[in-house]
């Protein structure tokens, strides 16, 4: 007697094994669980014909996905993104190390009677001290990671600074030591100091400057604005 379709039975495809939806579970867990999800697409994967393997590479495809997502917004948030609360943690962290190297690069002049010519010579003369010269301010994502702007300055006085976001020192926004140079007692500077021919130079350029103003002033004045400068003066003079 045939059977109709109503008393035939119905073979059902086996289940995949429920290792497979813990693995997918723990995909969940940011970082760590990522071997875990990519362990579980795969079974799923290479299970889909069994009950519940799609199901299981879609969770676990999930969890990774959860996971790229929230390291992916904490390097954003972390590394590109300017003025949130990891710029300033980096600023502070900047200061911190640029404080200890103040104190490495004076233990340096006491030691050998000048300071270092480089952050790289003052690692060398200090091989057992941990000495940060990093940027921590510096987010390029580069193979040659920013120094410390450091320059010494004759024989007495140096700078010491972090560049800032904008990767140029001096300028607004450089981050510098939280050190105290009352009383001269370090060789640190923060501003830019010229010396007594920068400071001529400086002068004869701005006379110069003043001159050539000065003289078209006059030109388009002509021969009434002469006049009246010269009784300007004469009345102050009275």
């Amino acid at each position: 007697m045939e059977q109709t379709p109503e008393h035939a039975a119905v073979t059902r495809p086996p289940s995949i094994h429920p290792a497979a939806y813990v693995l997918a579970g723990i995909s969940f867990i940011p970082l760590l669980g990522l071997p875990f999800g990519l362990a579980a697409i795969v079974w799923g994967l290479a299970a889909r014909k069994k009950r519940g393997g799609k199901i299981a590479a879609l969770i676990a495809a999930a969890g990774v996905a959860c996971s790229v997502a929230v390291y992916g917004a904490l390097f954003y948030f972390g590394f590109q993104q300017r003025g949130g609360v990891y710029d300033k943690l980096r600023v502070e962290l900047a200061q911190q190390q640029l404080g200890q190297l103040v104190q490495s690069i004076e233990f340096h002049k006491l030691q050998h009677g000048q300071y270092p010519e480089s952050l790289a010579a003052l690692q060398q003369a200090q091989p057992k001290t941990p000495l940060f010269v990093i940027d921590p301010t510096d987010t390029r994502l580069t193979d040659t990671p920013r120094l410390f702007h450091y320059e010494r300055v004759g024989a007495e006085h140096y700078y010491l600074r972090s560049a800032g976001a904008d990767g140029v020192p001096f300028t607004a926004d450089d981050i510098v030591p939280n050190t105290d140079t009352a009383g001269g007692k370090i060789g640190l500077l923060f501003g830019v100091e010229l010396d007594i021919p920068q400071q001529a130079a400086v002068l004869e350029a701005a006379f110069l400057l003043f001159g050539v103003f000065f003289d078209v002033f006059l030109q388009e004045l002509g021969g009434v604005g002469l006049v009246v400068i010269h009784g300007v003066f004469s009345c102050g003079a009275g």
